[in-house]
């Protein structure tokens, strides 16, 4: 589904979801809302709407009735207008593309998710004859498990037989035997919902844009209740009247199937590790035991459509059936009806068949596979029509029924572990072992790890990478307008030259700002000026307070004994006359015990209302030092400062300030009104809704800072910093308009560089952002903030990636908010936004956390002179047009060269040249490893080999034309060395199914384990394993490092290189990394000897660029321009661990079409103050 066309609908939606809320905004508080999804039962649906009321009368809380229909149920519309009705009723149609009836339980849940109500949702085509069928007690009974505490209560309909075999066939089987629920009625379409879970189905409801929209909404509902532990009750309704339609079982069975296999395949987690004990919803009250409609089922429309049906889908069944089953489908597709037969056993397998084939086989599109797969269905309905009509009439026909579904249990029961195997099998053969993974740095040394895809809505498919990197560009295209046009910065400065230029503009940004506001931060009147001429010049509104009478009540219960003694006051009446309630709290929330807090935490929770806030005007307030001493830093907003509209501000202490002590001041002033203004925003928000107010507006002040990066407190603090820049921005056209026009240009400056940083090409990270700069001086900082002080500069990107996520997702970018404010209130400020409300599984321990630290330059390989060492031959066909990429062996004085070779045909083979160092003294004229399959059809690229155990181990880029994969092959050293190259064994890839390449083993054993470097773009990963078997074992997979952020040489993606060295100092490796304009170079990192995941030293510049004419190459006569790349590398000599005197020679391919030489001592490459530190 076009992801664009997704867009446009949520928009539709969300625009239809406000229309409706403008329409209730003169019902008042709303507790329930009863939903009515309706198409066009314009004959029902008035008189369901009457009984409603009549079922809500001893309701006692406030309640709507919400009518939310299809386009097509116009008729219904005007049917219900002038239906009189006590309770508030709204009616509305929904528009085309969101459509449906999951999209009309849709609207009604989030619409009560706004309100903060609990919901009941009931079908449209209810009737109600007398005593019999849908009776106002139904509405109460509904409801009543809600106060009960219960989350979600299930109707259960006395049923006829033939009523829903698409419950009783399909998914309640299947939620019994795979998930262990037996659900009495999964598919009433009847449900009460807890205003406590509604965000929950609200929220994930988005990531299921195609199965939950229409009918297939009703498991999927089931199904979230189970897989999120919510707390469940059946409540016994007795008997349905209305009759369903014959002619929409099927339509409606593939909707239902389509949603059960989505759930299955996202829940495969859950119940492939089956539960030991069957559960059930608790039941509420006693089973009505109304007689249900009689349904009839005719035996000869079923049997006829199966048997047409299964020759128009042979060709699916001939794909996706064993032989004998379809051997069996073949005779009773001949079958006469007295002969027809379709039992239990038979469609478990057949259920089972087709969930595997839906998930794994990618051959027939799935439609396709759902409509075969009714086909199936229909024949199983009739096989069932026999069966049942088979006894005699009455009640035994009901307690055979009964019979027939425990048998279907049981067959389903019976075949789960053999289809928990195929799954695991499948999955196995068709899933990397291995999760791709994007790693995303911004901030030097706080990756982000993502998923390499994303499923957005309607199943689009999202590249983490290319969102990162659009993002990426424009910061970099705002970062170099703001140094060039804004701080006039010479477009040719040097890295240096901008962090100074930086550094020159926070010192006047210092004098603007001491300028402007002028007082003494170091004395208590001065900073009491600083502030309120901050805060006359920063726009704002008044903002929520606590009410005095109810700050009074709550300072004599609580009397803040600690603040009293300090103040002197004799208590809590003098402490009021003399300093007010609102400054009481703000002081008592300072200097009082963690206790005091949080017992007023407990009262705010029993005794807040929305009607216990009022507004004020923001104020400063300058801590007096003799009352509270030993505060450093700057809190502004702490806990209850929010309902009580004050800031907090203390004046300087002697050597206190930093640099930029006005800069301070200034943006940490005005961040604080920002935050006033969006608690403010909060307590609206969650009074709106009203139910809950006390217990979200606890949580919202409970809510501390989280690290994890994509928390919804971190993201609520960005939205205040982001405000503040808006505010810096209007402070900056007032002084304009006051003559200021310098100190304007300034400030106006502040504000445009607020939340931009870059790291440069020398690996300094830059921010732009003035508070930064201001808060690491004040904290103790020299120079420059350290990336690891940044946190508004990461915290900024991290919210605008966040947001560029959404939306290409599918959803609104303001969603972004919305879930942060639902989150704080329900005291989840801690949840990451992309895993939990995403559905993206928590990856960080996939990541090697490493120390970066601020690393000497490394020293730079020299070239050969005589390069390059291999060239094309002309008339080789196997290496006529390109030499490249060779592995490197040292074996007895001679230098063994495995290198790259490419042909006319743009086939990759292995040839092998002998060399001394530097000249090569034979080359064989034939390849020595040639492509031996279809997976590496197209060729066998970039070897690596090391020597383990008297045998040479190669790992090489098998490559079919589509997909790049790790592949291994061996062969002794004897045969290699006597070139008996038939003896090469293949074996095998080292991760099936995933793309992969740069691989290298490490020359033993560390640990117990063998150990490889390999790279799934763009990061270099480390993986474990017990044994030398091909594919790898299960071991540990982890990033061990992903390219760096900003300009630097190997920003966009990296790769192993050559085969690692064993110095004194640790595991030596030259790595390869690619920059934004594709260019190619070589660096060099340092790991432990005895933890090859722990990085020691990484160089911040390459130590070989491309410069040669044979290294830039041009787009004629070279494959790739502007690229130096190893694969191999050997000690001059035989040693077995190098020391700093040591020569390496280092084998590159230069411009993907020749194959060079450079070389360079141990201590010259790493710098002396590295080698001194692993040395110790």
């Amino acid at each position: 589904m076009d992801a664009e066309y997704i867009r446009r609908n949520e928009d539709l939606f969300y625009g239809k979801v406000d229309d409706i809320m403008g329409r209730i905004k003169d019902c008042g508080t709303i507790d329930i809302v009863i939903g009515i999804p309706f198409y066009n039962e314009e004959d029902t649906l008035p008189d369901v709407i009457k009984t409603v009321t009549e079922g809500l009368k001893s309701y006692p809380g406030e309640k709507l009735i919400l009518c939310v229909g299809d386009p097509a149920g116009q008729e219904a519309l005007e049917a219900i207008k002038d239906v009189g009705c006590s309770v508030p009723c709204i009616s509305v149609l929904m528009e085309q593309g969101i459509n449906g009836r999951g999209f009309s339980i849709r609207a009604i849940m989030e619409v009560a998710k706004r309100l903060g109500a609990d919901v009941a949702l009931l079908e449209a085509d209810l009737k109600r004859k007398k005593d019999w069928g849908f009776k106002p007690s139904w509405v109460e009974r509904l409801i009543y498990p809600l106060a009960e505490g219960y989350d979600v209560v299930l109707a259960d309909f006395r049923r006829h037989y033939f009523e829903d075999t698409t419950g009783d066939l399909f998914v309640k089987p299947l939620l019994e035997s795979l998930y262990g629920w037996r659900i009495s009625d999964p598919l009433s379409g009847t449900y009460a919902l807890s205003h406590d879970v509604i965000s929950d189905f609200c929220s994930e409801i988005n990531q299921w844009y195609e199965c939950a929209g229409g009918y297939g909404v009703n498991p999927w509902l089931v199904t979230r209740a189970i897989t999120g532990g919510m707390s469940m009750c059946e409540v016994s309704l007795g008997a349905k009247i209305t009759v369903p339609s014959a002619g929409k079982r099927s339509f409606v069975f593939k909707e239902v199937a389509r949603a059960v296999f989505e759930c299955l395949i996202y829940d495969q987690d859950y119940w492939t590790h089956p539960p030991a004990i069957l559960k059930r919803p608790s039941v509420y009250g006693l089973e009505d035991r109304d007689r249900p409609n009689e349904v009839s089922c005719r035996l000869t429309d079923f049997i006829q459509s199966f048997q047409s049906g299964y020759e128009n889908y042979r060709i699916i069944f001939d794909k996706i059936l064993p032989a004998d089953m379809r051997k069996q489908l073949d005779k009773l597709s001949g079958l006469s009806n007295k002969d027809f037969t379709f039992d239990e056993k038979l469609w478990a397998r057949v259920v089972y068949l087709f969930l595997q084939s839906y998930r794994f086989n990618e051959s027939i599109p799935k439609e396709d596979l759902l409509d075969a797969f009714t086909v199936m269905y229909e024949g199983r309905i009739a096989g069932y029509i026999k069966q049942v009509r088979g006894v005699d009439m009455g009640e035994l026909i009901y307690k055979k029924a009964d019979d027939y579904y425990t048998n279907q249990v049981g067959e389903m029961t019976a075949g789960r572990n053999s289809l928990i195997k195929s799954w695991k099998d499948s999955k196995l053969n068709r899933e990397p072992a291995i999760t791709p993974l994007d790693y995303l740095e911004f901030v030097p040394g706080v990756p982000i790890v993502l998923p390499k895809k994303l499923k957005g809505l309607g199943g689009s498919k999202i590249n983490t990478n290319d969102i990162f990197k659009k993002l990426m560009a424009r910061y970099k295209r705002e970062f170099n307008d703001f140094c060039h046009n804004m701080l006039e910065i010479g477009k040719d400065a040097s890295p240096s030259e901008i962090s100074g230029c930086m550094q020159d503009f926070m010192h006047s940004a210092e004098q603007s700002a001491a300028e402007v506001f002028n007082g003494d931060l170091y004395s208590e009147d001065g900073t009491q000026r600083f502030a309120e001429a901050v805060l006359g010049l920063a726009p704002h509104g008044k903002v929520t307070t606590l009410k005095d009478n109810i700050l009074r009540r709550m300072l004599y219960e609580f009397p803040p004994r600690e603040l009293l003694l300090r103040m002197g006051f004799a208590g809590v009446r003098e402490m009021l006359e003399n300093i007010g309630a609102r400054s009481a709290l703000t002081y008592a929330s300072m200097v009082e015990e963690r206790q005091y807090m949080d017992d007023v935490m407990l009262w705010l929770k029993d005794n807040l209302r929305p009607d216990s806030i009022g507004e004020a005007d923001i104020e400063a307030v300058i801590l007096n030092t003799d009352i509270i001493p030993n505060i450093t830093d700057m809190r502004g907003i702490v806990k209850l400062n929010s309902l009580t509209g004050m800031i907090v501000v203390r004046r300087l202490g002697k050597g206190m300030g930093g640099d930029y002590p006005h800069l301070l001041y200034l943006t940490h002033l005005v961040k604080c009104v920002a935050e006033e203004e969006h608690y403010t925003y909060l307590w609206k928000l969650y009074a709106r809704k009203r139910r809950g107010f006390a217990l979200k507006a606890v949580n919202a002040l409970s809510a501390c800072r989280s690290r994890d990066l994509f928390s919804a407190n971190n993201m609520f603090e960005n939205w205040h910093q982001r405000m503040a820049a808006v505010k810096l921005k209007e402070i900056s056209r007032k002084l304009d308009d006051m003559g200021q026009k310098d100190q304007s240009e300034d400030f106006y400056k502040i504000a445009d560089g607020y939340g931009l940083s870059l790291t440069l090409a020398d690996g300094v990270f830059v921010s732009c952002t003035a508070g930064t700069w201001a808060s690491y001086s004040f904290r103790g900082g020299k120079g420059l903030p350290t990336p690891l002080s940044v946190h508004v500069d990461r915290d900024w990107f991290n919210f605008d990636l966040l947001e560029d996520i959404y939306k290409e997702m599918g959803y609104r970018p303001d969603k972004v908010l919305d879930d942060v404010c639902e989150l704080l209130g329900e005291g989840k400020e801690g949840v990451n936004l992309i895993n939990g409300l995403l559905g993206i599984k928590d990856y960080r321990d996939s990541l090697m956390v490493q120390d970066v630290g601020n690393w000497p330059a490394a020293g730079q390989l020299i070239r050969y002179e005589d390069n390059p060492v291999l060239r094309p031959v002309p008339n080789h066909w196997w290496e006529s047009r390109y030499v490249l990429n060779a592995a490197a062996l040292l074996i007895e004085g001679r230098i063994y060269l495995l290198y790259r070779a490419v042909g006319k045909d743009g086939v990759s083979r292995i040839g092998l040249a002998i060399s001394d160092g530097c000249h090569i003294i034979e080359r064989l004229p034939d390849p020595v490893f040639s492509p031996g399959s279809n997976r590496e059809k197209m060729g066998c690229e970039d070897p690596r080999a090391v020597i383990l155990d008297g045998k040479i181990y190669m790992m090489y880029t098998a490559y079919d034309g589509v997909v790049a994969q790790v592949a291994a092959a061996s062969i002794s050293v004897e045969d290699f060395v006597n070139r008996d190259f038939d003896r090469w064994e293949r074996l095998g890839l080292a991760f099936p199914n995933l793309w992969d390449k740069d691989a290298i083993l490490f020359p033993g054993k560390i640990d117990g384990k063998y150990v490889m470097y390999h790279r799934i773009e763009p990061s270099m990963w480390v993986s474990y394993s017990d044994s030398l078997e091909f594919p790898w074992t299960q071991g540990a997979h982890k990033i061990i490092i992903g390219p760096r952020s900003g300009m630097m040489w190997d920003s966009l993606k990296i790769g192993a290189g050559s085969q690692p060295l064993k110095t004194r100092y640790g595991w030596m490796l030259i790595y390869h990394g690619v920059d934004d304009n594709m260019i190619y170079r070589l660096g060099i990192i340092l790991t432990d000897l005895k933890d090859p995941g722990r990085l020691l030293y990484r160089s911040p510049n390459p130590v070989l660029s491309p410069q040669a004419e044979y290294e830039t190459g041009d787009r004629v006569s070279s494959w790739v321009p502007n690229v130096v790349f190893t694969c191999g590398a050997v000690p001059e000599h035989q040693k077995d661990i190098l020391d700093k005197d040591d020569e390496i020679l280092v084998y590159y391919g230069a411009a993907d079409t020749y194959l060079c030489l450079a070389h360079a001592r141990i201590g010259d490459l790493l710098p002396r103050k590295i080698r001194k530190v692993a040395a110790e």
